[in-house]
């Protein structure tokens, strides 16, 4: 990565796009960078033998063109590397590899058991089987990524030698280290390997987008998002499914009003105070402080007293607020306490905002989207239970700007006069226009349950 004291670098590098995949020498030229159309650059060779006996032959390189080398380029499997790269010798195996373990070591020069095994050229690794030798383990582990190259083969007194371009280690008490050998006729010698791309400078910009419906509605929250973003328009994507999507079905995501019978006692509780409720059944509610929103009494009267009186509320999750003298916290024995699953009445299925009370999900408000930013129509017929639904022809506005469609993310459909709620199996990629959403539950708003039929219309809706 650059230096420079007028700008900052992101340690991000554009311009890379393309890089992945498996690649040969019909894309990757020796020498020829510039007529490629990946920035992946390498320069391999394979060697042939000059001299007129093994004695005295020495490496020279015979070939400039990156034959018999692939290079596959992946993600990375772990949170420490960015890319990870394989490179694959497609060169047939004909010669034996020769496993064995050298009679003594010293220094480069191995004595071994017949010079005619080896040729000037062949490389030698250390074997893996080294690992299971407490008296070479260490020495195994810290050179097993070496690889050794023969650069000269001699006899003395008898004995055969053989001289590597690096030290090959020794263990303990002159244990040696057995090796496997390669010939040099299947070796690929591989002089440099490099990606080229360009670095992103950092700038700062600053850009405000209101949902000010929202904001009236729920408020404000933080959300701090870590790392990079190297274009403005990712920047947007982000914005917009935050803005158009983050939003969920639970008293922390929407607008959660809660309903609660008390049923006996007398607890003095009026609009705008603050109870406290405990409530592990149904709701999971521990020690949840509640605004009351609204509240209803009803008395069963016989003569002259009260049977039975029953409190109706209505309350509004609340946190992180300052409780002052006149709103002291009351807390509800759970016995007194009886959950409402009352659904809203019906609703108009044209109205552009539904607010709905679901007996699974609490009150649901959605706002419909216009057909110019979201359309679609199905494309499978579902005639009763299914847990899945496909939707075609899925064109607007908005649609290079996704937020809505997902994966992972819920929305609600309309197909004829039934809603149905629903979660993305993927994320609607550029040029996509079909997708997967797993049936969370249909009927959602109690409109009726209907065939679903291919072609019919899709109607999208957001929650709000």
């Amino acid at each position: 990565m650059p230096e420079s004291n007028l700008y900052n670098f992101t340690n991000l590098i554009e311009e890379i796009d393309g890089i992945y995949g498996t690649f040969d020498n019909s894309t990757i030229k020796y020498g020829n960078e510039f007529n490629q159309e990946i920035p992946l650059y390498i320069a391999s060779n394979k060697i042939e033998l000059k001299g007129n006996t093994k004695q005295e032959h020495y490496i020279t390189y015979n070939t400039y063109d990156n034959s018999n080398l692939q290079v596959k380029i992946e993600q990375a499997d772990d949170n420490e590397s960015d890319l990870k790269c394989t490179f694959i010798n497609t060169i047939p195996k004909t010669y034996p590899v020769i496993e064995e373990y050298p009679i003594s070591t010293q220094g480069t020069i191995l004595r071994v058991d017949n010079i005619d095994n080896f040729n000037v050229g062949d490389c030698l690794m250390l074997h893996e089987e080294n690992a299971s030798n407490p008296a070479v383990k260490d020495y195994y582990n810290y050179n097993s990524n070496n690889r050794y190259t023969v650069v000269n083969i001699f006899k003395e007194d008898g004995n055969d030698y053989i001289i590597l371009d690096g030290i090959y280690p020794i263990g303990n008490e002159q244990e040696q280290l057995k090796y496997i050998k390669y010939d040099y006729r299947e070796v690929i010698h591989l002089q440099s390997f490099y990606i080229r791309g360009n670095p992103v400078i950092e700038d700062e910009e600053y850009n405000l987008y209101e949902n000010l419906e929202s904001i009236e509605a729920y408020g404000t929250k933080s959300i701090d998002i870590t790392g990079k973003i190297v274009k403005k328009e990712d920047l947007s994507k982000i914005v917009d499914y935050y803005m158009e999507g983050f939003n969920g079905i639970d008293e922390k995501g929407i607008k959660f009003v809660f309903p609660i019978e008390i049923v006996g006692g007398l607890y003095d509780i009026r609009p705008l105070d603050i109870i406290e409720i405990e409530e592990p059944v149904y709701t999971g509610l521990s020690k949840q402080l509640m605004l009351v929103v609204s509240k209803k009494v009803r008395r069963a009267v016989s003569g002259m007293r009260d049977v039975e009186r029953t409190e109706t509320y209505e309350l509004f999750p609340i946190s992180g607020v300052d409780v002052f003298n006149d709103k002291i916290i009351k807390t509800i024995p759970r016995q007194n306490i009886n959950i409402i699953n009352k659904e809203l009445d019906s609703i108009n299925e044209n109205d552009k905002k539904i607010q709905y009370r679901d007996t699974d999900y609490g009150i649901i408000n959605v706002e419909r989207i216009e057909a110019t930013d979201y359309k679609a129509s199905v494309q499978t017929t579902i005639n009763g239970v299914s847990n899945s639904l496909e939707i075609k022809n899925i064109v607007g506005d908005r649609i290079n700007n996704n937020g809505l469609i997902t994966k992972g993310k819920r929305i609600i459909l309309r197909i004829g006069n039934e809603f149905i709620l629903v979660e993305g199996q993927n994320n609607l990629n550029g040029g996509s226009t079909t997708q997967l959403f797993k049936v969370i539950k249909r009927n959602i708003f109690n409109t009726g349950e209907t065939q679903i039929t291919v072609n019919q219309d899709v109607i999208f809706y957001k929650f709000i």
